[in-house]
C-alpha cells in the first residue's frame, strides 16, 4: 500500500451470498448488497488481524477502526449479489474521486436505492455470460 489513492477490492462469498470488502485511504468498507446485514464477525476479526501484521497498513489506513458499513444499492432478490458486487467494483472504479463515491454516508453510490436491472444488471450480466462462453469455446 504506497498511495493515499489505492484501493483494495475483496469479493467475499459467505454461505452463497456475495459482498464486497474495500480497503480504502484511512477506511476499510464493507458494500453488502442485502440491506441490514453486517460484516459477519469472524471476518471482520480476520481483517483486523491481518492488519496487525501489514506493515504499511497503519500509514494508509491508522489505527484500526474496525469496519464501515457502506450505504449501497440493494438487491431486490437473492440471486443477483454477485453482480451487484460486480457492479459495485465497476462503479467505483469509474469515479475521478472513488474514495469519497463510497464513503459519502447517504449520498454513496449517487444516493442509489438499487440498480435498475435492464439497464445496469443484465447488461452485466449479458457480459459475463459471453466471456464464459469464450472461455468454454477457446477463444481469445
Amino acid at each position: 500500500m504506497n498511495s493515499n489513492h489505492q484501493m483494495f477490492f475483496i469479493p467475499w462469498n459467505i454461505g452463497m451470498h456475495w459482498t464486497l470488502v474495500v480497503v480504502a485511504p484511512k477506511k476499510i468498507i464493507h458494500l453488502n448488497p442485502l440491506k441490514g446485514r453486517p460484516i459477519p464477525e469472524e471476518i471482520e476479526q480476520m481483517i483486523g488481524r491481518a492488519f496487525m501484521y501489514i506493515g504499511d497498513a497503519h500509514q494508509y489506513l491508522g489505527p484500526w477502526q474496525g469496519i464501515a458499513q457502506a450505504n449501497c444499492p440493494r438487491q431486490p432478490k437473492s440471486q443477483e449479489c454477485g453482480f451487484y458486487v460486480l457492479k459495485y467494483m465497476t462503479d467505483i472504479v469509474a469515479r475521478a474521486n472513488p474514495n469519497r463515491y463510497i464513503i459519502e454516508d447517504q449520498k454513496a453510490f449517487g444516493g442509489k436505492k438499487q440498480y435498475d436491472p435492464k439497464t445496469e444488471i443484465l447488461p452485466l450480466q449479458r457480459k459475463w455470460i459471453e466471456q464464459l462462453m469464450a472461455v468454454i469455446h477457446g477463444d481469445d
